[in-house]
């Protein structure tokens, strides 16, 4: 139950692979609801180093599911010395519970007829936040596949009342900045262009880079890249 290393690593320094990634997907599955309490009952067994880590992986994706700032902290808590078999899952977990802690926290503070509180160091504009997210592909990216994400990014966006601002494409990635209505989360949308990118052909890996606090650079993204590899 070896500790992760480094310590001061910033969150989205973190790589997680694409097989955690499926596997934390697939999770979903088996989890049931109910568990979100007691997992943040019990959030402070993440910190004990005799938990299993079947356990803390269990608290962790339960606290993931949570919308409360009690859930969000106790993931955070843990991400500052994670075991380094978990620190990938307690990403996503955090990932997921920040998404569900800024929805439930506009949908509390504003009505229909409220203009939206801006959360995001990239702002945004009427009911949507900007976020910017990378995805990319093992090989160089076609003219074909670019079309494809292009216009895939059209229709899901359309679907969940979003709007794509940019596309900008790199050698094997696409970085986008999109406004994702404030009752979407942001997860959903990505995972949905990414799946529909591979309907016919897989070329997109599972993961995604996505922050909301600044367009992504070239080198961060390409930074992110050479991570996987």
């Amino acid at each position: 139950m070896a500790k992760s290393q480094n310590k001061a690593k910033n969150i989205f320094d973190i790589v997680v692979h694409p097989d955690i990634h499926s596997e934390y997907i697939a999770y979903h599955k088996t989890f049931d609801t109910d568990r979100i309490e007691w997992a943040k009952e019990n959030r402070d067994k993440l910190l004990r180093k005799k938990t299993p880590i079947e356990e803390k992986k269990e608290i962790l994706f339960a606290l993931g599911h949570g919308k409360d700032l009690k859930a969000l902290y106790g993931i955070q808590k843990y991400l500052k010395n994670p075991d380094a078999e978990l620190e990938a899952w307690a990403f996503l977990a955090w990932q997921e519970c920040q998404s569900n802690v800024l929805e439930k926290g506009l949908e509390q503070l504003f009505d229909d007829e409220s203009p939206p509180l801006v959360m995001t160091g990239l702002g945004g504009e009427g009911k949507r936040l900007r976020y910017c997210f990378a995805v990319n592909s093992k090989e160089a990216l076609s003219q074909t596949q670019k079309d494809t994400i292009s216009s895939v990014l059209h229709v899901v966006a359309k679907k969940h009342t979003s709007k794509t601002e940019e596309i900008f494409f790199g050698k094997n990635y696409a970085r986008i900045a999109v406004l994702v209505h404030v009752d979407v989360a942001v997860r959903d949308l990505i995972e949905d262009v990414i799946a529909d990118c591979n309907s016919e052909m897989i070329f997109l890996y599972p993961h995604y880079f996505v922050v909301n606090t600044s367009i992504l650079s070239e080198s961060e993204i390409e930074k992110w890249i050479r991570e996987f590899a």
